[in-house]
Order: C-alpha cells, then sequence, then structure tokens
C-alpha cells in the first residue's frame, strides 16, 4: 500500500512540473491580444502609423541606438556593430520587430513619440 502512495505522490510532482514547464515557455501561446494585433499595411500606416517613418535616435549609458522605419521595414543598430534588421508588428501600443534583437519599442501615440522601455524616448531625424 505504501509503494502505491509513493507513485502516486511522482505521479502529481511530475504533472505540476509539467504544467508549470508549459505556463513558464507558452510566452502569450493564443493570446487575444496577438490575433488582434496590427499588422503593417499601407492603409493603415497612411491613417495613423505614418509618423513612424524616418530615423529615430535614443541616447544611453552604453551609447546610442538607431533604429530606421521605412514602410513595413525595421533596422535596429545598437551601435556596437549589433545591427537586425526585419518587418515589424504593432500590439499592445508597441513596436514588435520581427527580428533576432528581442526588442520592443512602447509607443506613445497620442504625443507620436517612441519609447526606449527605461522611461526615455527616441528623437526622430
Amino acid at each position: 500500500m505504501k509503494r502505491i502512495m509513493k507513485t502516486e505522490h511522482w505521479a502529481y510532482i511530475g504533472i505540476g512540473l509539467t504544467c508549470l514547464f508549459f505556463l513558464v515557455t507558452c510566452d502569450g501561446c493564443g493570446d487575444v491580444e496577438n490575433e488582434q494585433s496590427y499588422e503593417y499595411s499601407s492603409e493603415n500606416n497612411e491613417d495613423s502609423y505614418s509618423w513612424l517613418d524616418g530615423t529615430w535616435v535614443c541616447d544611453t549609458p552604453y551609447g546610442s541606438i538607431r533604429i530606421d522605419i521605412n514602410g513595413d521595414h525595421i533596422r535596429e543598430d545598437y551601435g556596437d556593430g549589433a545591427v537586425y534588421s526585419g518587418t515589424y508588428s504593432i500590439y499592445d501600443d508597441k513596436i514588435h520587430p520581427n527580428t533576432e534583437s528581442h526588442a520592443y519599442y512602447p509607443l506613445d501615440i497620442s504625443s507620436h513619440r517612441i519609447g526606449d522601455g527605461r522611461g526615455g524616448y527616441f528623437r526622430k531625424r
């Protein structure tokens, strides 16, 4: 009888750890917000996001970061040799580059500003 209880005990621990693993690694799987995300289109860009196009620079304690947005493409230059290029999506009031940078940029849409994620803002050149 004791051996059966120990086996059940380990089974519950295994199930719990598996559930915990999926919760930690899901990264928003199936979020409704992602399904309703803004994907770049010329019609939407002209109406509400045309102000994003251009070159944006932000000074940090580690150097300058530059992002260039042209249509549905973004180029991120971190000034240390790391440069990432690709497309982007906008959701949760943030620019989410589809690049390997794993960065995102908060948007202050009413003031037409791009945030640096630390409370500061990029300035447009």
